[in-house]
């Protein structure tokens, strides 16, 4: 990943997995390596990123789908739990320490999960804006219409961030017609490759609707037909044309 970095790819997020967290047993032993895994390797990673001068462009952030829980099981472990601490390393922190209130170990919830005091997506609004740039308004809709507090995490957005979202530079929009069918409809400047898929709130591809080059002019592509029968709910398409994304939520409503 990080020969890539210097090498220019452009690629404003990257995701790799480290598996075995999942420590339902023997956790001491298991958590010591696995931490001392992930710190020899974010401590790699950088050494070989400021070989090329880049490190200071590159924020890495851990998450995961599940925490742990206080209270050892049977087999000198933890099981699943709600709440999990958010690693981020990076120069661009600027010595930024320890974010939020520490989890009380004794106030816990009927399943005995520890009580957060951040929640997840105060954390991805700050990125969102203050490291990829992303315009506050445009983070709060992509956050389903909800503002999140955002968090001083040291990050300072210079302006070089995603333009994936800068909606005003290609008209488009979802045109509902009669029928009940969606249309994707948009506005080609000049000839160009296009690409539209469409993904559900979880980011998961539903399908790819287009990937051909086109004329300049509008141009509108029916979403149905190409995804079948989509279950009631929000979606997203994003639209890929001349090297440039521009993605918009839309609604199946029947």
């Amino acid at each position: 990943m990080a020969r890539l970095i210097k090498g220019g790819l452009g690629t404003k997020v990257y995701l790799v997995t480290l598996n075995g967290f999942d420590t339902h047993a023997n956790q001491i032993e298991l958590h010591q390596a696995l931490m001392t895994d992930l710190a020899n390797t974010v401590s790699h990673f950088y050494a070989d990123l400021s070989e090329g001068g880049v490190e200071q462009n590159v924020l890495t952030m851990t998450f995961s789908e599940f925490g742990r829980r206080v209270e050892q099981n049977a087999s000198d472990g933890t099981d699943h739990g709600s709440s999990a601490p958010v690693l981020l390393f990076g120069p661009a922190l600027n010595g930024s320490a320890f974010v939020g209130e520490h989890p009380s170990l004794s106030d816990l919830d009927n399943a005995g999960n520890m009580q957060h005091s951040t929640d997840f997506r105060q954390v991805y609004a700050s990125i969102l804006e203050n490291w990829l740039c992303i315009e506050s308004d445009i983070v709060d809709e992509l956050l389903l219409d909800v503002y999140y507090e955002r968090l001083s995490l040291g990050l300072d957005c210079i302006g070089v961030g995603v333009e994936e979202y800068a909606i005003d530079k290609l008209p488009h929009q979802a045109r509902y017609l009669p029928n009940g069918e969606i249309n994707i409809v948009y506005t080609l400047p000049k000839a160009m490759s296009v690409n539209i898929k469409i993904y559900n709130l979880m980011g998961q591809v539903i399908a790819t609707i287009l990937n051909e080059r086109q004329l300049s002019g509008e141009h509108s592509v029916p979403v149905k037909q190409h995804t079948g029968r989509l279950s009631v709910g929000q979606y997203i398409y994003r639209i890929v044309a001349n090297d440039k994304a521009y993605s918009q939520k839309f609604i199946v409503a029947s």
